[in-house]
C-alpha cells in the first residue's frame, strides 16, 4: 500500500496537461516556436513514458524493497 501511495503522489506531481492548462505552455504556443498539436503530442508521449516507468519500474522496485523490510 505504501508503494501505491508513493506512486499516486509521483504521478500527481507529473503535471502533463493539455496545452491551454498551464500558462507557460500557452506562452510557448503563442510565441510561434511550437504548435498546439506538437505540444499536446509531446506531452502525451511524456505521459505514456512516465506512466509506464512508474508502473513497470518504480512499482516493481518499491514492492521488492518494502517486502524485504516487513
Amino acid at each position: 500500500m505504501a508503494v501505491l501511495t508513493a506512486l499516486v503522489g509521483f504521478m500527481a506531481s507529473a503535471a502533463y496537461m493539455p496545452p491551454p492548462a498551464m500558462p507557460y505552455v500557452a506562452i510557448s504556443i503563442g510565441s510561434g516556436w511550437t504548435s498546439a498539436k506538437d505540444t499536446f503530442l509531446y506531452g502525451l508521449y511524456l505521459l505514456i513514458v512516465t506512466t509506464a516507468s512508474a508502473v513497470l519500474v518504480a512499482y516493481t522496485i518499491g514492492s521488492q524493497l518494502l517486502s524485504n523490510l516487513v
